[in-house]
């Protein structure tokens, strides 16, 4: 896959959202933070039309309406039939809410104009199917979610799988290879159910394979104590996960194993989201990849097959906190870069603290 073939080790990238209120100074900061991998910035304290589930319901306006007992969670709007939402996500138009398409558009411009010049790939990303139908609901308040009858999941799997494709050919224009992450929190905790975990499974699936058969390469974003066991199942180009919380299940597990002993590549989220880093530091980071990875095989391998991110998305953190989280980032990236050259990371690597706090790369 090309997308990957040309990103050097340790590429820094983003999970999506920041937490920035201006399109122009996300993008800014996307450049000087991430420039191998830049990323469509969400911004969900500008627009609430940016957050994880609501920016995919664009095609589904004025069909839906908030369930007041369910965070997140929509219902076919007073007067609206199921039928309707039904049709809508598995026929009508997928297209990303209001506040989402602007920052999508915006992304989609920035790299236009060259704003990317040392892009190495483009990332999108897409809510998917099985986290998006966890949260659209029948009409009431007793009827279980979407992802739980096969018909309705498989609506919400089609839907998202055009906006995916949608997603692609709109950046793949810019003559730069492109990867789109589906963001599945919620597929590690259906393997509670092995009904649920084979139909969620299946559904991402079917979204990778339309992300592949558009000409880009696609990543999972999954997290959850079961997460190791999807990552060979759902076949995904690229596997990020929650690797603060979750590395020594990860780094012991077969399924990650062969994944990398393939052409998989690891997205490893080693950066805390938290605010200010107190008491975590660059060198116990990746003393602990260090640690972990060397129970898979060969660490040079390992390195050339990686990517760095913060845990999860930065949208609700302060952008200090962001500008942090970056500098750790690609600090983490300078030492991969080493260890896959074979010649080792540095002894003493240099404060990154003081390189964020100093203002890289806030703006």
């Amino acid at each position: 896959m090309e997308a990957l073939e040309s990103l050097p080790p340790g590429a820094v990238t983003g999970i999506g959202s920041l937490p920035h209120v201006a399109r122009p100074h996300a993008l800014d900061f996307v450049a000087r933070a991430a420039p191998s991998v830049p990323f469509w910035p969400q911004l969900p304290r500008m627009s609430p039309e940016e957050g994880l589930v609501a920016q995919m319901l664009g095609g589904l306006e004025g069909l839906l309406e908030p369930r007041p007992d369910r965070p997140y969670g929509y219902r076919p709007a007073s007067g609206v039939s199921l039928d309707a939402v039904v049709g809508a996500l598995a026929d009508g138009e997928a297209r990303l809410a209001g506040g989402a398409a602007e920052s999508f558009a915006a992304f989609d411009e920035a790299a236009g104009a060259g704003r990317f010049e040392r892009a190495r790939a483009l990332k999108a990303q897409v809510t998917g199917p099985e986290t998006l139908a966890m949260h659209l609901f029948p009409p009431g308040t007793r009827g279980a979610s979407f992802a739980r009858h096969p018909a309705l999941l498989q609506a919400a799997t089609d839907y998202v799988a055009r906006m995916a494709v949608r997603q692609v050919e709109a950046l793949r224009r810019h003559g730069v290879p492109v990867i789109l992450f589906v963001d599945e929190p919620v597929l590690g905790l259906a393997r509670a159910s092995p009904a649920r975990c084979g139909t969620g499974v299946e559904a991402v699936r079917q979204v990778v394979s339309a992300i592949r058969a558009a000409g880009a390469a696609a990543g999972i974003h999954c997290c959850g104590d079961e997460a190791p066991a999807l990552v060979g199942a759902v076949d995904a180009d690229v596997w990020s996960f929650d690797a603060h919380q979750g590395l020594g299940a990860f780094c012991r597990a077969e399924a990650p194993r062969r994944f990398l002993g393939g052409p998989g590549r690891v997205a490893w989220g080693l950066v805390p989201t938290s605010t200010g880093l107190n008491g975590v530091s660059v060198e116990s980071l990746f003393t602990r990849w260090l640690q972990g990875a060397s129970m898979m095989g060969d660490l040079a391998a390992i390195a050339q097959k990686s990517l760095v991110t913060a845990t999860c998305g930065l949208g609700l953190l302060e952008r200090c906190d962001a500008s942090i989280s970056f500098a750790y980032a690609n600090r983490i990236s300078d030492l991969m870069r080493f260890v896959a050259s074979g010649e080792g990371p540095r002894a003493e690597p240099p404060s990154v603290r003081s390189r964020a706090e100093s203002g890289w790369p806030s703006r």
